[in-house]
């Protein structure tokens, strides 16, 4: 069976998504701050990519994000973690966690919390039924079209 047709719907649908994600957080003030650890704007750093399963039919799309634009769409900042909290090694290697005295405080902090990829989680109810109505087309078609 080919799923050619039905990828391609999926990875145009994601390049949509993904530049409506990029405007949206750009229009919600995201910017590359001065001073900032990172060298490059974040926002602009994010891609998207595609998970095939058997034959070879895309099965799930990531937006690849670095950590702190999480920070930034749930609206936590330093000292307020989320439910969780979690681990990383630092510059210098030591390991660092999450302090406990700030878990579960996302979300109330002074930080607006910023949903750029709101637009892209409403609109994959209708990426969804296009996908499933394809690969319909593309069983019927394979069942009564064969030799």
């Amino acid at each position: 069976m080919g799923f050619e047709r039905i990828n391609e719907t999926i990875k145009n649908w994601g390049q949509q998504a993904l530049r409506k994600a990029k405007t949206e957080g750009r229009s919600k003030g995201i910017r590359h701050r001065s001073g900032s650890p990172s060298e490059s704007d974040s926002l602009e750093a994010m891609t998207i990519s595609y998970k095939k399963r058997a034959a070879d039919m895309i099965t799930a799309i990531v937006f690849n994000l670095r950590r702190s634009m999480f920070y930034v769409r749930a609206g936590a900042g330093r000292g307020y973690g989320g439910a969780k909290g979690s681990n990383w090694t630092n510059a210098e290697g030591e390991r660092k966690r999450t302090d406990p005295t700030s878990l579960g405080k996302a979300g109330i902090s002074p930080r607006a919390e910023k949903d750029f990829l709101k637009d892209a989680a409403e609109t994959s109810q209708s990426l969804i039924d296009q996908v499933a109505l394809q690969t319909m087309d593309e069983i019927f078609n394979q069942a009564f079209n064969s030799d």
